[in-house]
Formats: structure tokens, C-alpha cells, sequence
């Protein structure tokens, strides 16, 4: 196992359901145009899809996950990140590298983004995290803690058939 460092978030996030994680609104409309638009720049694909609400980087996490087979986490030499809370500990995760590295500020500028294949994910990670008692930030942001889920929530969702964010 990863020894995991520490990353205090404050006691401002709960634990979130995933319900209709999808309605359609603007920024549905926006994101898909420049997903669809070969066109579009990198930049304004990081900058929509960092803009979007939890609920919506979560769908596109789950979207990115299951295409790529990856999933990203921050790293150094001890191991991978952790966020603490005064009730949870939580292990962030990010749908690509760029989306993890532009986390990694201030004292953890100097960790790395590691991708773990969805298989070792879901063969290792899954159940390791359950039996040390730790939650999935997915997908948090410098203005976001994302969405905290119990890795089998996580885990059901990544098998989910995709859902379009």
C-alpha cells in the first residue's frame, strides 16, 4: 500500500449521493460544443470543464475514467496525497493529468501525477481504501473539495455505462 500524505480540507464537505448527476443547462451546452469542436484549444476544454459544478466534473470523471482506463492521483517519494477532514480522510482522484497537476500548488507543488490503471484500481485500490476506512475526493478543484464517495460508490459508478456530462 501508498502511505498517504495529509492535506487538511476543514469540515466544509458531506458525502454525496449520486443522483441525477445530469440535468441539461448551459454549460451542458458550452462543454459539449467544445468537446465536439476539434477546433477547441486545450485551454478552453481545462478552463470549461475546471469551471463546471461537482456534480458535472463528476459525470466527466467518470465519462474520462472509463475511456482511458486511468485514473490519477498525486504522488511523491512517500506515496499518494491524502485530504483530511476532522471526520474523513480522503484520497483525491482527477480524471486526467493536467486536472491533478494544476492541484499540486503550495506544499504539494512538488508531487507528481500518477495515473493508475482502471484494473489495478478496482482490483487493489478499491479494496484497500475500504479496509483502511478512507473515502474518494473526486475530482477537487482549488475553489472545490468535489465529491466525497465511499470507494464502493466509486467503484459501482465506474461500471456504470457512461453517462454523458
Amino acid at each position: 500500500r501508498d502511505f498517504c500524505l495529509s492535506r487538511g480540507l476543514g469540515d466544509v464537505y458531506k458525502r454525496q449521493i449520486l443522483v441525477n448527476i445530469l440535468k441539461q443547462d448551459d454549460s451542458q451546452s458550452k462543454v459539449s460544443l467544445y468537446m465536439n469542436n476539434a477546433t477547441a484549444s486545450a485551454t478552453e476544454k481545462f478552463e470549461t470543464i475546471l469551471g463546471l459544478g461537482a456534480k458535472k466534473r463528476l459525470a466527466f470523471m467518470f465519462e474520462t475514467v472509463q475511456e482511458y482506463k486511468q485514473v490519477w492521483i498525486l504522488n511523491d517519494d512517500d506515496g499518494c496525497v491524502m485530504l483530511v477532514n476532522e471526520d474523513d480522510d480522503c484520497v483525491p482522484v482527477w480524471p486526467e493529468r493536467i486536472y491533478a497537476e494544476a492541484w499540486a500548488t503550495g506544499e504539494w507543488e512538488n508531487c507528481t501525477a500518477k495515473a493508475i490503471p482502471l484494473k489495478d484500481w478496482q482490483s487493489r485500490w478499491t479494496p484497500g481504501l475500504e479496509q483502511d476506512d478512507l473515502l474518494i475526493a473526486v475530482f477537487p478543484t482549488e475553489e472545490d473539495d468535489g465529491t466525497i464517495l465511499f470507494p464502493d460508490e466509486f467503484d459501482s459508478q465506474l461500471r456504470a455505462p457512461k453517462k454523458r456530462y
